[in-house]
């Protein structure tokens, strides 16, 4: 084999072989390059594996292993045909989905569309409606506070007025008991 060109020795772009434009700048190995190597060896190895066992096989034995090569040949041949007939049959199928579906593509954009055109235009609504909404929420709440406050408050005069009214039959009491005292 021949040493790999070098970036300064290499063809202008255009005339460069392909594993030059795959090569690194510090000269290591490209894609291209160790491809082509995989498949010399694996060749060689074939070669080789060949030469070996015409040389060690008997007649009936490279039958046999012609037999057996030519069986999954057929075997793999099969299933490729198999597979690719499954494969266009379920093309042809989605596109055949896709023709006889795409009204309701378009009609689903055209509904989208017009909801969000809806949306842009009752927006400005909406949103006067939930402030409209959340004042009164507000103008509630503070309403139910103002009646809190005056109930604690009724209560507060009412306790005050029971403390009054005890502390005045607490006074009259005792002044009976210092007239009772007073008259023995």
């Amino acid at each position: 084999m021949t040493a790999a060109p070098t970036a300064s020795s290499r063809a202008p772009t255009g005339a460069a072989p392909c594993y030059d434009l795959v090569m690194d700048d510090d000269g290591d190995k490209g894609l291209a390059q160790q491809l082509a190597m995989k498949a010399a060896l694996s060749a060689g190895r074939d070669a080789a594996r060949a030469a070996l066992e015409g040389l060690t096989l008997s007649d009936d034995e490279k039958a046999a292993r012609a037999a057996a090569r030519s069986r999954a040949r057929k075997k793999k041949l099969l299933v490729a045909v198999v597979v690719a007939t499954v494969g266009a049959v379920g093309i042809i199928a989605l596109f055949q989905l896709i023709a006889s579906l795409w009204w309701w593509a378009v009609g689903a954009v055209v509904v989208a569309g017009v909801l969000g055109v809806a949306a842009l235009l009752l927006k400005p609504r909406i949103d006067a409606l939930r402030r409209r909404l959340a004042a009164g929420r507000a103008a509630r709440a503070a309403e139910e506070a103002r009646l809190a406050a005056a109930l604690q408050q009724r209560q507060a005069l009412a306790a005050a007025e029971q403390a009054k009214v005890k502390a005045a039959q607490k006074i009259d009491d005792e002044l009976a008991r210092l007239k009772a005292k007073a008259g023995r």
